[in-house]
């Protein structure tokens, strides 16, 4: 179930603000919350508080909802409140077939907060790219040795004894750090 709600001025007793939110018992938690407000709204709240107003509730269509809410918007904003709601209603995860719609003035107050302003860049702080010790400079990681007892062969590191002996490197490298028992005459240095 929907519910519609308006946030009313205690100072001029206008609405300001009128939104949807999920009802039950009547009741949205929308109406309600605090959370995720635009700052035209947090500054008329905490300049002169406000009073919640539950305009229809146990709507079951949310169509009928969003469409119930612009049309509220329009009349307040005609009326030259609901200064805090920024858009003609709210589609936020809304139905298909209903966009967003800003107004031309909006459109430019975001224009003009924008300017100059470069994007976030979304990559800043994560490396990419190869490592410096895999562009030809040494590694920090000293590869172990690994001799072969039976012939007195050294191999400079387990991936080589690995390959020429045909075992799989993490099985030879388990026996040689003794998690597994070693039955190879293999051994590190």
């Amino acid at each position: 179930m929907f519910c519609i709600y308006q946030h009313i001025r205690l100072d001029t007793n206008t609405v300001f603000y009128v939104g949807k939110g999920l009802s039950s018992k009547g009741l949205s938690g929308r109406a309600f919350s605090k959370h995720g407000c635009n700052q035209y709204w947090k500054n008329i709240v905490n300049s002169v508080g406000y009073r919640v107003e539950i305009v229809e509730s146990e709507l079951v269509d949310e169509t009928v909802a969003y469409t119930k809410e612009m049309s509220l918007i329009k009349h307040y904003k005609d009326l030259g409140q609901c200064e805090a709601n920024l858009t003609n209603g709210s589609i936020k995860g809304g139905p298909a077939g209903i966009k967003r719609v800003f107004t031309k003035e909006h459109k430019e107050k975001l224009s003009l907060a924008h300017k100059g302003q470069s994007r976030p860049n979304p990559y800043k702080g994560i490396k990419t790219g190869r490592l410096a010790w895999n562009k030809g400079l040494k590694s920090p990681y000293k590869a172990k040795q690994v001799i072969d007892l039976s012939t007195g062969f050294i191999w400079d590191s387990i991936k080589e004894a690995a390959e020429v002996y045909c075992i799989n490197y993490s099985t030879l490298r388990a026996r040689l750090t003794g998690q597994n028992i070693n039955n190879t005459d293999l051994r590190l240095i």
